[in-house]
C-alpha cells in the first residue's frame, strides 16, 4: 500500500481487510498483555490512583439509576459512567470487570489509531507511532484502571478518523463529518479536555471547505455542538454541592517551570518516533538545520543542570516511580541513578529533535509565497496529517492552560492523547528530509521537493562505483539494527514503569486486606488513598478537619474519618515487629510487602497501628 501527496489532491488507498484484521487482533493483543502485567502483580480488581472516586460515583450511580457525582471528581464522567452502566448491570459493583472495560475500549482506540495513520504512513512508521503510545509508560497503566484517559482518548481517535474520511475528498462529506462530532461529543462527555479533538476537525474542515454553503453547515454545527456541551456543562455542574472553586490567578514560578517540564516531557514520550526519524534520514533534518538544534541542545543542557534532572512532569513517569505520594512515609527513589539519568539523556535529545524538526516545517512553511499559498499548500496536504498537527498542537496548549490559568497540577498523563499524532506528524517528516536514495525519499512528493534530490542525485551517479549500492545496503543494515535496538530499549523503559505502578497498586490493597483480616474494618484502615478514599461509608464534602493525620485524604475529604491501622513506606530492612524508624512514637509493624522496582532496587510497604478517632 502507497500514499501520495501531492499540491492539488491527496490520493490514499484503502486498508486491505486482512491489515485491518491484524491490526485488530495486535491492539487486543496488546490490551491482553497489560492486563496481564496488571492481574500478575495483583493489581486487576483494585482502585488505582485517582479512580477510586469514579468506582464511587459509579457505584452510586447504581445504585441510584442516575449519575451521582462528588465535589471531589471535577472531569465530566458521564460518558464513563455510560459506558459502565451496562457492565455493573451485568457484574454488579465489582472493579475488575470495569478494568477489563477499559482495556478493551483502550484497544479499539489503538486499533482507530492504526486506521488513522496508515493510509498517510507506511508500514513501519505507522507501527512506530501506534507502538510509541502502546509500549510507553503510561498506557498500560491508565488502559486496565478506571481512569477516564483511555476511554476519552478512544472517543477522540474515533472521532479523528471519522473525519479524515470526511475530508478526503473534494468536498466535505456530511454523514462522516456529522459521526466525527458526534464522537467527539461522546469524549467530552468522558473527560472535557478531549474537546481538542473538536478544534482539530474544525480547522482541517474550515481549511478543506469551499463555498458558503459549506462554511454556512460548518458554523451551524459548531453552534449546535457547542450549544449541547453548554447545557451538559450547567446540568453537571448543578449535581454538586461544594465543589472548590478555581479562581484566575496570575501565573508563579511554578507554572513556568510546569511549562519546561512540559517540553521535556513531550520529548521523552515521543523518543521512538525520533529514534525511528534519525535512522531513516541518517540525521540528515539535524544537520539541515544544525544552528537551530545546536542552541536548543544548550538550552535544555542547562535546564537539566539547573533542575538537577528534574525535568518531568510526574505522576506516572518519575525517579520516585509512579504516584508514590499515594501512600504516606519517606518515598523512596525506585529508578537506579544510571537508568533515570538515561532517561533524561532521552529526553534531553529527543526534545532537541523534536524543536528542531518543528524549525524545519515552520521554515517551510515560511518559504510560501504569501497566505494564499500557504493556505493552497494546506488544503493540498493529506487531511489526516493537518488533523494530526491541529490536534497535537491543541492538546499541548490544553496542557499548558490547565497550568498556567487554573493552577491545576499538570500530570504527564495528561499529553497522552497526543502521542500517537505528534509521532505520525514527526515521522511524515522523513519523506522531506531522508538521505538520497533512500526509500523514504522515493515515496515524498510535495511541492517538488522528492524531484528535486533526485535531480542531485542524477547528476552524481556516474561518479559511484559498484561498493556504492552494497555499502548503501550495509549503512542501512547497521542504521536500522542500531534503531530498532533503541526502540526495544524505550520499550522495554516503558513496560518497566507500568509493571511497576501494578507491583505498587497490587502491594498496597494486599496490605489493606491484611489488615482487614487481622480484624480492623475497612474504613479504618489507611492503605494508600484509593483504598481509603473508596471505603469511606460518609460523603465527600472537601472540608479540612482539625485532625492530626499522616494522610491529606484523611484530613481533607471526610468529615469524620477514622484510621486505626496505616500503610507506610518503610526504611529498607525493616521486619514485622520492628518500630517504624520513620514514624516515631507509633507501634511495631504488623506487616509487610516487598515491591519489585523493576528500573532499580525493591522497597517495602508497612501495615502498623495508629489513632485518628479510632473506636476503642
Amino acid at each position: 500500500m502507497t500514499a501520495t501527496i501531492v499540491d492539488d489532491a491527496p490520493t490514499v488507498e484503502r486498508l486491505g481487510r486482512r491489515e485491518v484484521w491484524l491490526a485488530a487482533v495486535a491492539c487486543l493483543a496488546l490490551a491482553g498483555l497489560h492486563l496481564v502485567i496488571a492481574a500478575w502483580f495483583g493489581a486487576l480488581g483494585v482502585a488505582r490512583n485517582d479512580d477510586w472516586t469514579y468506582y464511587r460515583v459509579a457505584f452510586a450511580s447504581h445504585l441510584s439509576g442516575g449519575f451521582a457525582p462528588d465535589p471531589y471528581t471535577s472531569t465530566m464522567l458521564v460518558g464513563l459512567i455510560a459506558f459502565a452502566t451496562p457492565v455493573m448491570s451485568v457484574f454488579g459493583a465489582a472493579m475488575a470487570p470495569l478494568q477489563i472495560m477499559v482495556a478493551l475500549l483502550g484497544a479499539l482506540g489503538l486499533w482507530a489509531v492504526w486506521v488513522f495513520v496508515r493510509p498517510w504512513l507506511d508500514l513501519g512508521a505507522a507501527a512506530v507511532a501506534v507502538l510509541t503510545l502502546a509500549l510507553g509508560p503510561m498506557w498500560g497503566t491508565v488502559s486496565t484502571s478506571f481512569m477516564s484517559d483511555a476511554p476519552a482518548f478512544t472517543a477522540q481517535a474515533l472521532a479523528l478518523g471519522a473525519a479524515s474520511t470526511a475530508l478526503r475528498g473534494p468536498r466535505i462529506r456530511w454523514g462522516w463529518f456529522t459521526t466525527s462530532l458526534a464522537l467527539c461529543f461522546a469524549a467530552f462527555t468522558v473527560r472535557e479536555y478531549a474537546a481538542a479533538a473538536l478544534v482539530a476537525v474544525f480547522v482541517a474542515a474550515t481549511l478543506r471547505s469551499v463555498g458558503r454553503r459549506t462554511a454556512v453547515g460548518l458554523c451551524v454545527a459548531g453552534l449546535i455542538w457547542l450549544g449541547a456541551a453548554v447545557l451538559l456543562l450547567s446540568w453537571r455542574a448543578g449535581l454538586v454541592v461544594g465543589a472548590p472553586s478555581r479562581p484566575l490567578q496570575v501565573p508563579g514560578p511554578g507554572e513556568f517551570k510546569s511549562l519546561v517540564r512540559t517540553l521535556y516531557t513531550i520529548g521523552l514520550l515521543l523518543s521512538p518516533a525520533v529514534v525511528l526519524v534519525l535512522v531513516r534520514t541518517r540525521g540528515a533534518i539535524v544537520l539541515r538545520h544544525r544552528a537551530c538544534a545546536a542552541v536548543t541542545f544548550v538550552g535544555l543542557a542547562l535546564g537539566v543542570v539547573a533542575t538537577d534532572g528534574s525535568v518531568l512532569l510526574g505522576n506516572l513517569v518519575a525517579s520516585s516511580g509512579s504516584y508514590p505520594e499515594t501512600v504516606g512515609g519517606p518515598i523512596p527513589e525506585v529508578v537506579a541513578t544510571p537508568i533515570w539519568a538515561l532517561i533524561v539523556a532521552i529526553a534531553l535529545l529527543s526534545t532537541t529533535i523534536v524543536v528542531t524538526v518543528t524549525w524545519a516545517s515552520l521554515s517551510t512553511l515560511r518559504d510560501s509565497h504569501g497566505p494564499p499559498d500557504l493556505i493552497r499548500r494546506l488544503r493540498a496536504a493529506e487531511p489526516g496529517l493537518v488533523l494530526a498537527l491541529v490536534f497535537s498542537v491543541t492538546v499541548v496548549v490544553g496542557v499548558i492552560t490547565i497550568g498556567f490559568v487554573l493552577h491545576n497540577r499538570v500530570f504527564d498523563r495528561y499529553l497522552m492523547p497526543m502521542t500517537p499524532y505528534a509521532a505520525a506528524a514527526i515521522l511524515w517528516t522523513v519523506r522531506r528530509h531522508a538521505p538520497v536514495g533512500t526509500a523514504a525519499e522515493s515515496g515524498a512528493a510535495l511541492d517538488g521537493a522528492g524531484a528535486a534530490d533526485g535531480a542531485g542525485a542524477a547528476d552524481g551517479a556516474g561518479a559511484l562505483d559498484e561498493a556504492g549500492p552494497a555499502a548503501e545496503r550495509r549503512g542501512s543494515r547497521w542504521a536500522g539494527a542500531v534503531g530498532a535496538a533503541c526502540l526495544v530499549v524505550l520499550a522495554v523503559i516503558g513496560t518497566a514503569f507500568v509493571a511497576g505502578a501494578a507491583a505498587f497498586d497490587g502491594a498496597k490493597w494486599r496490605l489493606g486486606e491484611r489488615a482487614v483480616a487481622a480484624g480492623f474494618e475497612a474504613d479504618t484502615v489507611d492503605a494508600g488513598l484509593e483504598w481509603f478514599g473508596l471505603h469511606q461509608p460518609a460523603p465527600i464534602v472537601m472540608q479540612p478537619t482539625t485532625l492530626s493525620a499522616d494522610s491529606w485524604w484523611v484530613t481533607g475529604l471526610f468529615t469524620e474519618p477514622r484510621v486505626c491501622a496505616l500503610v507506610t513506606h518503610l526504611p529498607q530492612g525493616t521486619a514485622e515487629g520492628e518500630p517504624d524508624l520513620a514514624v516515631p512514637g507509633q507501634g511495631g509493624v504488623l506487616a509487610t510487602e516487598q515491591v519489585w522496582a523493576p528500573l532499580g532496587p525493591s522497597f517495602e510497604l508497612g501495615l502498623r497501628r495508629t489513632d485518628v478517632h479510632c473506636p476503642r
